[in-house]
């Protein structure tokens, strides 16, 4: 009795119903295995059930344990296919299909790894190309766990085509699609990032383990969960969405009069924020937008599209006074195809846009090139909605409204420790990977020494709970971001960029520096097909042990001589240039003396080493290159075309050596379950 009873108290709490024999979701027709290793399949089904699993000519079976969860193990194959994989179990089988076996790479971080290829101004010119029935890929939905899943939430394995690639990570394509030609093997790509999370999401809890102060405040937080009845709270999207559908669009009611012309006496030129412009600073409400165009009468009876960046928070475009599209919170870029009926050709016509800002900054990205149209599947592109906009004030959000304040590390669960690792990493551990590629970091820059920690602990962690060791992680460090800096003084993202390179310290590591791909002002630049393709050169040497140049100029060593600082590097490929300059000497280098003055120094390439001089540092103690959040257009690469990367000689204490991870729970203000 006892037993049975303990049984039935198993199935009540196990995520997925055993009764029944069933597969993950991450399990589907149309998946790659890895090459070379054992192939596990897992499942659910009754307790003590037994189970059969065929594969490629392979047979084995198993039975459930105590918990309903039974585990098959196969034979490495080589790269081919496509098979058939079946499952029976009693009167039960389960069958997949078009099954390949080739190379399969875990992408992951947070939201520059997410960036969509729908989202970028290239994407009308490259996603039609993408047909590649050998590259699949698999896209896991965001989620959070307090404790270990044993699920993933997806709709499965898909063949990259024009269609999947869309909502798919834009770094991973172009990695795998490099990868795919240069290996000629199947590629398998798993997206599991989750935007804006923090390192300390994405570690097990044994890691979480090795540093107390986290781990006290994951225990706490569990408490706090129990206490008010809470497994998952509500992210912070999710809470805004609601907002928005319960608050903000019935408080603001459509005004009609955005459509006479006379309200729209002010213009403001896009891109912009809010505080750029005097009387919208700190508002949160309605902002009425309108842009007048003319289409000329030869593209009569062809359908348009506009492409018109990301709106924050909340955007409703009208064309001629139809409604045209919403959007919420710059999820995506508004790209809207406009049917010729809704268009006056030859003719005025009239776009205009309902802004609605909720809380914080409102306004547009600065992405001016999304301010355009084009026919649909034709190549040409007219700047006619680009320059000054007519727009009014509309009403303000009463501040009662506004959706419930919470405490940063809490309301965006993402931050709080082992939540994304439980949902998406730990549910797929005992499948077999060729590597890692990484992009993460932006939202840890204020604890950047931290980060010395953390990361590399993440790396070894994943190892462990992966059980490949040897696992080869690759990872994209922070690009150049926010306005053009001096690099004179200390940097929060300079300490996060120091942080990850010193990972390089362990094993099988590399490091795509993007110094040069960043963008001053959006956090997600476009340039993602040149982080695929550095992704792509690092797998080759760390995975493939190809012997070629995989990274940029990294700090060998420094030496002073007659009052220069002489730099030597590794990673010189067939040499040092200046690229694309109309200086002639290095730029982006500080020197200092024993006074800890920093001065700007001028780098000249002799014998594949830079010579800095300083006429205000006699004797040079220190240095630092692209020692800055963004320290504008560098010119120091390699023959091969790879950036140096950013160091500095010193260890002095910079601006994040005391800033750990911390939340005082008593200003966390939960929702209601």
């Amino acid at each position: 009795m006892r037993r049975k009873l303990f049984q039935l108290i198993l199935v009540i709490l196990l995520p997925s119903s055993i009764y029944a024999l069933e597969l993950p979701r991450f399990f589907s027709s149309g998946m790659v295995f890895q090459r070379d290793e054992p192939i596990k399949v897992w499942g659910f089904g009754e307790l003590e059930e037994e189970v059969t699993v065929r594969f490629n000519g392979q047979i084995n079976t198993t039975q459930t344990n105590s918990f309903g969860k039974w585990m098959v193990s196969f034979d490495p194959l080589a790269a081919g296919g496509p098979y058939t994989l079946e499952i029976v179990a009693k009167d039960t089988t389960i069958q997949l299909n078009d099954i390949l076996i080739g190379d399969v790479w875990l992408c992951s971080g947070q939201s520059n790894m997410a960036y969509a290829m729908k989202r970028a101004s290239w994407a009308p010119q490259e996603v039609p190309k993408a047909n590649y029935p050998n590259i699949r890929i698999i896209k896991m939905e965001r989620a959070y766990a307090n404790e270990p899943r044993q699920d993933v939430t997806s709709s499965g394995w898909s063949p990259v085509t024009p269609a999947s690639i869309l909502p798919f990570s834009a770094p991973a394509y172009f990695f795998g699609k490099e990868l795919h030609q240069a290996e000629e093997v199947p590629i398998g790509l798993i997206l599991a990032a989750y935007s804006g999370s923090d390192i300390i999401s994405w570690l097990s809890e044994p890691s979480i383990q090795r540093f107390p102060y986290i781990h006290e405040v994951l225990e706490e937080k569990r408490k706090l969960y129990k206490e008010k009845g809470l497994v998952n709270p509500p992210t912070v999207h999710e809470i805004r969405k609601q907002f928005v559908a319960e608050h903000a669009l019935q408080y603001l009611p459509f005004d009609t009069s955005a459509w006479a012309p006379d309200r729209f006496q002010q213009t403001l030129k896009l891109p912009f924020t809010f505080s750029e412009v005097p009387d919208l600073k700190g508002h949160l409400g309605e902002v009425y937008l309108r842009q007048t165009f003319s289409v000329p009468a030869f593209f009569e009876n062809k359908s348009l599209q506009f492409r018109l960046a990301r709106w924050d928070d909340y955007a409703a475009f009208f064309i001629n006074g139809v409604p045209l599209h919403t959007s919420f919170y710059k999820k995506d870029w508004v790209t809207v195809n406009v049917q010729p009926d809704l268009i006056n050709y030859g003719g005025e016509n009239t776009l205009t846009v309902r802004l609605i800002n909720i809380s914080g900054e409102g306004g547009t990205s600065d992405k001016k090139e999304f301010y355009l149209f084009h026919p649909v599947n034709e190549r040409t592109s007219m700047n006619f909605l680009s320059g000054k906009w007519q727009y009014f004030k509309g009403k303000s959000i009463d501040q009662a409204a506004e959706p419930p304040k919470m405490h940063n590390d809490f309301e965006q669960c993402r931050s709080t420790p082992t939540g994304a690792y439980n949902a998406m990493i730990h549910p797929i551990k005992e499948f077999a990977y060729k590597g890692v590629i990484w992009y993460q970091g932006e939202n840890n820059y204020d604890r950047a020494y931290e980060y010395r920690d953390l990361f590399p602990a993440m790396i070894k962690d994943w190892r462990a709970q992966l059980n490949q060791p040897d696992l080869p992680f690759i990872y994209v460090q922070l690009p150049n971001f926010k306005p053009i800096n001096d690099t004179l003084f200390d940097s929060q993202w300079a300490e996060l960029r120091e942080a990850q390179a010193m990972a390089l310290s362990l094993p099988r590591a590399a490091m795509v520096t993007a110094i040069d791909l960043g963008e001053a002002r959006d956090i997600h630049p476009e340039h993602k097909r040149a982080i695929g393709h550095r992704l792509f050169l690092a797998a080759q040497k760390v995975a493939y042990h190809r012997d070629q140049v995989h990274a940029g100029p990294t700090f060998k060593a420094m030496k002073v001589k007659e009052g220069k600082a002489i730099i030597s590097f590794d990673h010189i490929g067939a040499g040092l240039v200046k690229k694309d300059t109309p200086y002639g000497y290095v730029k982006g280098f500080v020197v200092a003396g024993v006074d800890r003055q920093f001065y700007h120094a001028i780098g000249m390439i002799k014998d594949n080493r830079v010579e800095l001089t300083c006429p205000f540092v006699d004797t040079p103690i220190a240095v630092r290159y692209a020692w800055a959040d963004n320290p504008g257009k560098l010119n120091l690469y390699n023959a091969e075309g790879l950036p140096a990367t950013p160091f500095r000689t010193d260890d002095w204490d910079g601006l994040t050596k005391k800033e750990r991870y911390q939340v005082d729970l008593t200003q966390i203000n939960l929702p209601k379950p």
